[in-house]
C-alpha cells in the first residue's frame, strides 16, 4: 500500500465523486478512481481531490482474487475533505486551465466545457452550469461510456480527442459542435433545457477535420469546420436557434438541409 500528494493537478474536474458505486466492491469506477482490473494485475488507486488544489492517493497491491480485502481497506481511509464541484471549478479557473471552454449569455448564466486528459484517442468532457454568476456551480453532464437513459447526467456524451466549440445565447439554449482529425464528420449537440438533454446533427465530411471556428452572427449560427488534403471547408448554418442547419458550400451562398 502507498499514498501519496500531489499538488497543482489542472484537470481537477476528473477526480470529482460523480458516479455509483461499483457493485461488490465500494469502489467509485469513475472520475475519483484509477483501478487496473482488480481480477488483473491486483492493483487499485484511489485519489480524491481536496478544496486546495491538493491530489490525495491510495495505490493498493493485491492478489487478484483479494477484490473483498481492497474495499476493505479503501473504505478505512480516512483522508481530507473532498471539493466540491464549486471549489473544483475555481480550481480550473484559478489555474487557468487550457483545457476548458466557457460561454457566458448574461450576467446570471453561464456554462464551462472541460476536457480531460486524451489518451488512445479518447477524451472525457464535462459540462458545468452556475444560474447565479459564478457563486455556485453544478455538473450538467458528463462523458461515459456506458448507455443509460437519454435523461442521466452521466449518458454518452462529448467523447474523443479533436476540436470543440461551445456556444449559449441565452439561459436554455446552446449548442456544442465536435469534430476530429481522426473521424469524417462533425457533430452539433443542441440542448433547449440549460445543458440537461442534447440532441444531435451529424455533418458528413470529404475528410476529418483540422479546425472547428462557431459564432454567433445577428442570430444566425455559423459552423466553419476546415478540412486536410486541400478540401474547402464545411459551413453549417442556421437561422432558427440550431433546430435545423442548412449546409453551405464554401464561397457560396447556396445550401442545403442537412440530414
Amino acid at each position: 500500500m502507498q499514498l501519496s500528494a500531489q499538488s497543482g493537478r489542472m484537470n481537477a474536474f476528473q477526480l470529482l465523486s460523480m458516479v455509483p458505486v461499483f457493485p461488490g466492491t465500494g469502489v467509485r469506477p469513475g472520475p475519483t478512481v484509477y483501478q487496473d482490473s482488480l481480477r488483473l494485475s491486483g492493483s487499485i488507486t484511489y485519489q480524491v481531490l481536496s478544496p486546495s488544489g491538493t491530489v490525495y492517493a491510495i495505490e493498493v497491491d493485491l492478489r487478484p482474487s483479494a477484490t473483498t480485502l481492497a474495499s476493505q481497506i479503501l473504505g478505512s481511509w480516512r483522508h481530507p475533505p473532498v471539493a466540491t464541484v464549486t471549489q473544483a471549478v475555481y480550481l480550473m479557473q484559478k489555474n487557468r486551465a487550457p483545457e476548458i471552454q466557457e460561454s457566458s449569455p448574461n450576467l446570471s448564466d453561464a456554462w464551462i466545457l472541460a476536457g480531460g486528459a486524451p489518451a488512445a484517442g479518447q477524451e472525457a468532457y464535462y459540462l458545468f452550469r452556475t444560474v447565479d454568476g459564478g457563486n455556485r456551480w453544478s455538473l450538467e453532464r458528463y462523458t461515459s461510456a456506458s448507455w443509460c437513459p437519454s435523461e442521466a447526467p452521466q449518458c454518452e456524451f462529448v467523447a474523443g480527442a479533436g476540436y470543440r466549440r461551445m456556444l449559449f445565447w441565452n439561459s436554455n439554449d446552446g449548442v456544442i459542435a465536435s469534430a476530429s482529425s481522426l473521424v469524417d464528420s462533425a457533430v452539433i449537440l443542441r440542448t433547449q433545457n440549460g445543458g440537461e438533454t442534447w440532441t444531435p446533427t451529424r455533418i458528413n465530411l470529404a475528410t476529418a477535420a483540422n479546425g472547428l471556428r462557431l459564432t454567433d452572427i445577428q442570430g444566425v449560427l455559423l459552423l466553419r469546420v476546415s478540412q486536410w488534403n486541400d478540401h474547402p471547408p464545411v459551413v453549417p448554418q442556421s437561422i432558427n436557434s440550431g433546430q435545423s442547419w442548412i449546409l453551405v458550400p464554401f464561397a457560396s451562398s447556396v445550401g442545403h438541409p442537412v440530414s
